[in-house]
């Protein structure tokens, strides 16, 4: 966004914002970018159903990009994740994930998510100390539940896959 609709998102902010239900959003590509990103603090539960154009969920930008070492971790309130019916939904997470915490993530449902890959980074992995359930059903290109990292770089090594059986018919 070039003109002034971002100063408009990071003025206003969502900083009391504690749940998102979004449905049936056909043009929605991107739902989360950076400039609002770090006002998302006490957001809780985020559910994206049946918006058939959703690419990512949230944009963390560039190594460094808009975060502040000493702020809260991005997403460290959140505790129910609902993502359903998403045919172009590529990444979940797109950037650098160690400003992010899923410290209370408790609930994560993925249903009909056929162009997602993985699920999870190491970093985000680790802070999923509170995960009591994971519903997968019908991702049929979901191939690690955990991507792997190489050099600071986000990879995919074909020498360690997690395999996942049955993926299309849930878990």
């Amino acid at each position: 966004m070039d003109d002034g609709r971002e100063i408009i998102l990071r003025s206003l902010g969502f900083l009391k914002l504690k749940t998102l239900s979004i449905s049936g959003c056909d043009e929605l590509e991107y739902v989360f970018p950076i400039s609002i990103s770090p006002s998302l603090l006490n957001l809780e539960e985020i559910e994206i159903v049946n918006c058939k154009s959703v690419e990512e969920v949230f944009e963390l930008g560039e190594a460094g990009e808009g975060i502040n070492e000493e702020e809260p971790r991005l997403l460290s309130s959140l505790t129910r994740l609902k993502l359903k019916w998403l045919p172009e939904l590529k990444c979940i997470w797109k950037g650098p994930t160690r400003h992010v915490s899923l410290q209370s993530l408790i609930y994560l449902e993925l249903q009909s998510l056929d162009k997602l890959t993985f699920i999870f980074t190491p970093y985000l992995a680790q802070s999923l100390v509170h995960l009591e359930t994971l519903c997968i059903d019908d991702c049929s290109g979901l191939k690690h539940l955990i991507r792997e990292m190489d050099d600071g770089r986000e990879i995919i090594r074909r020498d360690r896959d997690c395999k996942l059986q049955n993926i299309g018919r849930g878990i």
